[in-house]
């Protein structure tokens, strides 16, 4: 079954600290931001 791709999708950038760990906090906070303004899948 295939179903066909509609709305806004959208590819994240990922975010790093300083010691170039991943920033998880940051990361949810734009996930965040991308599905309060209507983006449907990230």
């Amino acid at each position: 079954m295939t179903k066909p791709w509609h709305g806004i999708l959208t590819a994240t950038a990922t975010p790093f600290r300083s010691d170039l760990s991943l920033d998880f906090e940051k990361y949810a906070e734009h996930i965040q931001w991308l599905a309060a303004n209507d983006t449907h899948g990230a």
